[in-house]
């Protein structure tokens, strides 16, 4: 169903390119499926903000215009063991494109709608199963239909990230 949604209902997020884990069962698709139980988790290399190499990033498009205010962010079902895999440093960008050809990563579209440095375990719990929600820094009004996450740093300085789900929200959901 790839219809526009009304504001009344639940907003459904097509995932268009990011970073994958083909081999453990921890696809991206994980962090849009509802299914708190489940994860998207990557082998990881922090990278430098604004690069491009190392790091993880997704583009996902919403199925209808929104103008975030907050987004949430599930904790995996081992995030209690290993922290270390909780996402300490990132950006949240939006952009409207007249196709989904001009959605690539590193188009000059893209406007940061949020950012977040040195995320500790009172925004970001280390806990299993849990939500943590934030406020979007740079929120404009403005409504858009794409989205892009870049990840820069993860809370062990690399090695392995995780999170459950990921879900934006406006004046009308979350």
């Amino acid at each position: 169903d790839n219809r526009e949604t009304t504001k009344e209902e639940k907003v459904k997020y097509t995932l268009l390119e990011g970073t994958k884990n083909d081999g453990s069962g921890e696809a991206l698709d994980k962090l849009f499926d509802g299914t708190s139980s489940t994860k998207w988790g990557n082998g990881f290399t922090n990278r430098e903000k604004g690069s491009t190499e190392n790091g993880a990033y997704f583009i996902f498009k919403t199925s209808r215009p929104m103008a975030p205010t907050s987004y949430c962010l599930t904790t995996a079902n081992d995030t209690k063991s290993y922290s270390g895999r909780n996402w300490k440093q990132w950006q949240v960008y939006a952009m409207n494109a007249s196709s989904a050809s001009e959605v690539t990563r590193n188009s000059d579209k893209w406007v940061v709608i949020d950012e977040r440095d040195n995320v500790g375990q009172d925004q970001l719990p280390a806990e299993n199963f849990t939500n943590a929600y934030f406020a979007m820094e740079k929120a404009n009004g403005v409504e858009y239909t794409y989205f892009k996450v870049e990840l820069d740093q993860i809370v062990n300085n690399g090695d392995y990230m995780q999170m459950a789900e990921f879900a934006l929200g406006d004046q009308y959901t979350l």
